[in-house]
């Protein structure tokens, strides 16, 4: 057997992964609601709980407390740092510096540059927002693609394919292409795994190779994920488009 993730055999000590976490289902979630679980080795599974850890505390921060897609999310991210009753010295160590981490990122809300939900009011100007690295997630993103690609197409995503991950914001370049995906969706299915997560998804009728997938997350984060063969012209666009949001990220670091 295969990890889902990194694609190396499994030998020894085989896991299971929540694609979807399993501490990220609201209090909402009914219990007949099929949690998805794929094949994992040991360490893409420690990589991702890592991951799954850092994004809980801060997204789960600014979700609305009380809305049935995100109920008792709050909540909890809350009491994930709340560090002032905890007596055990070890946990309140490691809880004030998680507290001193997320409140080190803080900034104001760019529609611009600052994604959908990471702020308790996505599209008001003046607002506190919580800078998400990048690091965490794009390993997150990129964990629900490949999750989902095997959930829903029994396919395994190979190296020979690139996945794009494009998250939504209130004032984005790329709405354009944004209603062109949204096009193609209508035709494709649409997944809902409890009030909290669902998933629309589509194949390229042209291309079987090339799927789309668009992510709703607590009725607060939303990002498409586009799984495509590597080819020239796509690692060419792909670094040019890096370039350019290092160049623009840079820029605004020094403003």
């Amino acid at each position: 057997m295969k990890c889902t993730y990194c694609l190396r055999k499994i030998k020894d000590n085989l896991t299971y992964d929540h694609v979807f976490p399993d501490a990220w289902y609201p209090d909402s979630t009914p219990d007949n609601v099929q949690r998805w679980t794929v094949s994992s080795c040991i360490k893409c599974n420690a990589k991702f709980q890592i991951a799954e850890d850092e994004l809980f505390i801060r997204w789960g921060i600014c979700v609305e407390p009380g809305l049935e897609t995100c109920r008792g999310i709050n909540e909890r991210a809350l009491k994930q740092q709340f560090f002032i009753e905890t007596k055990d010295p070890r946990k309140f160590g490691r809880k004030l510096a998680m507290f001193k981490k997320v409140t080190s990122r803080m900034g104001q809300y760019d529609p611009k540059r600052t994604h959908i939900g990471f702020t308790p009011k996505p599209g008001v100007r003046g607002t506190l927002a919580v800078i998400t690295p990048n690091k965490f997630r794009s390993i997150f993103s990129e964990k629900l693609a490949r999750g989902t690609e095997f959930k829903l197409r029994e396919k395994l995503i190979s190296w020979k394919k690139r996945i794009g991950i494009y998250y939504e914001m209130a004032d984005d370049s790329m709405r354009k292409q944004y209603d062109i995906w949204n096009n193609l969706l209508i035709d494709g299915e649409t997944v809902n795994l409890g009030p909290g997560f669902s998933v629309r998804w589509a194949v390229n009728p042209s291309n079987p190779e090339q799927s789309l997938y668009h992510f709703e997350i607590w009725g607060h984060i939303k990002f498409y994920s586009l799984v495509y063969p590597k080819t020239i012209s796509y690692e060419l666009t792909h670094a040019w488009y890096a370039i350019k949001d290092y160049i623009r990220y840079t820029l605004n670091q020094r403003n």
